[in-house]
């Protein structure tokens, strides 16, 4: 990570903290001056150390929206990631920059697809990584009706007595607004 600009430079002792307060997540993204700040940030979560990775994709997490849909040129890259960490942490923070970037169906990674299917219904993830993987699914599911279905069938097929609140919660809004 020897070419970080100026900017994220200045930033990196404090994404080396073992914890980032709220204050400083939200200071960090008011310092932000560009696609390449925020290219800078994503390079940091995607090839950091795990304290960095995930201390960048915190920070990136509380950006606007126009500034993370900028980052539509690195989803691939985020996809590969999320996939292969063991950080829930990391995969959750992930998860949530990959949610609020726009999908197209032709091109729909249906790696991402299972992966996301899986995780939802995967009694030892968290809670979020279950939830984000929910409502990813159903952004990747709505691109093609067949899909739909099949996600429909496998909200109404998850047996609800293991999961918690929040992941009973948004099954049933999902299929509520599925039906």
């Amino acid at each position: 990570m020897g070419n970080v600009n100026n900017s994220v430079a200045s930033l990196l002792p404090l994404l080396q903290q073992t914890r980032l307060g709220v204050m400083d997540v939200r200071r960090m993204c008011g310092g932000l001056t560009g696609l390449d700040d925020l290219a800078q940030l994503v390079g940091c979560v995607l090839e950091g150390d795990e304290r960095v990775a995930r201390n960048a994709a915190w920070v990136l997490t509380h950006c606007p929206d126009e500034d993370v849909m900028c980052l539509q040129g690195f989803m691939d890259r985020l996809i590969d990631k999320v996939m292969r960490t063991e950080n829930s942490s990391l995969r959750r923070l992930t998860l949530h920059l990959l949610g609020r970037l726009e999908y197209d169906a032709k091109n729909l990674r249906t790696d991402f697809l299972d992966f996301c299917l899986e995780h939802m219904q995967q009694l030892d993830e968290p809670p979020g990584v279950q939830s984000l993987c929910m409502k990813i699914a159903c952004k990747l599911c709505r691109l093609y009706p067949e899909l739909e279905e099949e996600y429909v069938c496998i909200l109404q097929n998850m047996e609800m007595d293991y999961y918690q609140a929040g992941v009973k919660g948004l099954r049933k809004k999902m299929l509520r607004h599925a039906l």
